[in-house]
């Protein structure tokens, strides 16, 4: 591994240039240098990104991949885990509350707006309320 320099990648051309074990530098047509990894997961290529040279130095690229490279052979994916602590899983309640929010104005009978709520403040927010959405299986469902 490490087959370029720092003046190799400072002076490189527009394309694709590998420093090994599937690291690479691309340069596009404007000099925009960025670094992707290259990596095969269940018989799927794979280049996932590792940021730009101007934020990630030679270094600190080679150091990344291989902490990619070494998550995906415990079989972790730490693309996916980064897209997950991107986004905030809303529990129920903040999901229901939101539903409610959206359709509350479209719906035109009273009564009904305020049961749909009171409803699920009643029976579902105290077993539920608490959970994140992605965790709510069908036992959660059934016992609440």
């Amino acid at each position: 591994m490490g087959k370029l320099t720092a003046l190799q990648v400072k002076n490189a051309k527009p394309g694709r240039h590998s420093d090994g074990d599937g690291l690479y530098l691309v340069v596009d047509d404007k000099l925009n240098k960025k670094w992707v990894l290259r990596i095969q997961v269940n018989g799927r290529r794979r280049d996932i990104g590792l940021g730009s040279l101007k934020r990630v130095s030679l270094a600190d690229a080679r150091g990344d991949s291989e902490n990619m490279r070494r998550s995906f052979g415990r079989g972790e994916d730490p693309v996916a885990a980064r897209k997950r602590a991107k986004i905030a899983i809303p529990t129920f309640k903040e999901a229901a509350k939101a539903v409610y929010e959206e359709h509350r104005k479209a719906w035109t009978n009273g009564k009904h707006v305020n049961q749909w709520i009171r409803t699920l403040e009643i029976y579902a927010f105290p077993k539920l309320g608490d959970l994140q959405v992605t965790k709510i299986d069908s036992a959660d469902i059934r016992d609440a």
